[in-house]
């Protein structure tokens, strides 16, 4: 038996016996699926290799455009009320890293750093990291300097100077939030326009402290002391250093399908499934930012996550399970 504390209780669960359905990740897809899983009285199994749940969701800190709130909510609270929900259906939550899976049998096996853990059909719902730039000097900066996170480092540049670098939704969100910590942000973008929602473009262009630099890559981060920080920026050829106490990038997400690379079809890195969210084997289903999608919103996750367990619950009955 295995002891873990979910939300300040002390649950168990026999990982020798074999699960109806196991979800790995504790995004929103992950977790409406357990909790879809869990209503439909399936003996579920949600491993999170995080101690919290809620994925990239729960670093969000106001959040707009999630049906159901008028006003500004944070990802996180979110993230905590669909835990509880998941709780309430019986669901086990398992903290482990997933390290391999065999899905050659009708069982299907994953490996995971608290042992072998077996299901007769599998959500794989383990989302995304975020895309580095690639530049010199990015990698040797992390945590130097160098955040994918607004709401997890914003806190470090108040009254500071700061670059961000990308042009869709998720750039212009994580940009509103630093001006609450920031004086000064430079918004970088490679294009001459922003690929984000409009909405989200006037609400930047309306705050005095953005300054806005298009047709703009970035070329190398160096912050080391003897030189202070500077950001090599080359707009349409002409380069120059710019000043600043830290940089955020937000340029796409790379999928965490490392693992499923040689048994799934994948299509660069992102795993493909039909609208049942079927994928090439049998039994296993994706869900959520690591499958292949033209949309990837919040409500797009928790969509998959309800068709990705009802979908399993159809092949369990069908295979007999």
């Amino acid at each position: 038996m295995l002891d873990f504390n979910l939300a300040g209780t002390s649950l168990k669960t026999d990982i020798s016996k074999v699960f109806d359905l196991a979800v790995i990740g504790a995004g929103p897809a992950g977790l409406t699926a357990a909790l879809y899983s869990g209503r439909y009285r399936l003996k579920t199994l949600l491993i999170e290799k995080k101690l919290v749940c809620g994925g990239q969701l729960a670093t969000i800190n106001s959040l707009e455009n999630y049906p159901g709130f008028s006003e500004p909510v944070s990802g996180g609270r979110i993230a905590r009320e669909m835990e509880r929900q998941v709780i309430k259906s019986d669901v086990q939550i398992l903290t482990a890293q997933v390290n391999n899976v065999d899905f050659s049998g009708e069982i299907k096996e994953i490996a995971t750093s608290k042992g072998l853990i077996k299901a007769k059909a599998l959500v794989i719902s383990a989302g995304a990291t975020p895309r580095m730039l690639g530049v010199a000097g990015e990698k040797e900066n992390i945590g130097k300097g160098v955040s994918y996170c607004a709401t997890c480092d914003g806190h470090l540049y108040i009254d500071k100077t700061i670059a961000v670098v990308g042009g869709g939704n998720t750039a212009l969100e994580e940009t509103i939030t630093l001006t609450k910590y920031a004086k000064k942000i430079f918004l970088i973008h490679r294009r001459g326009e922003f690929r984000a929602d409009k909405i989200l473009q006037e609400k930047v262009r309306a705050i005095p402290k953005i300054e806005f630099i298009l047709d703009t890559a970035v070329e190398g981060i160096d912050f080391s002391s003897e030189n202070g920080k500077n950001v090599l920026i080359n707009t349409k050829g002409k380069k120059r250093n710019l000043e600043v106490d830290g940089i955020f990038i937000f340029v796409g997400i790379l999928p965490n399908s490392e693992i499923f690379e040689g048994s799934l079809k994948l299509k660069d890195g992102f795993i493909v499934t039909d609208e049942e969210m079927k994928t090439n084997i049998e039994g296993i289903f994706a869900a959520g930012d690591i499958r292949l999608k033209s949309l990837r919103q919040i409500t797009t996750a928790v969509s998959d996550g309800a068709v990705a367990a009802f979908s399993a619950k159809n092949y369990l009955t069908e295979k007999n399970l």
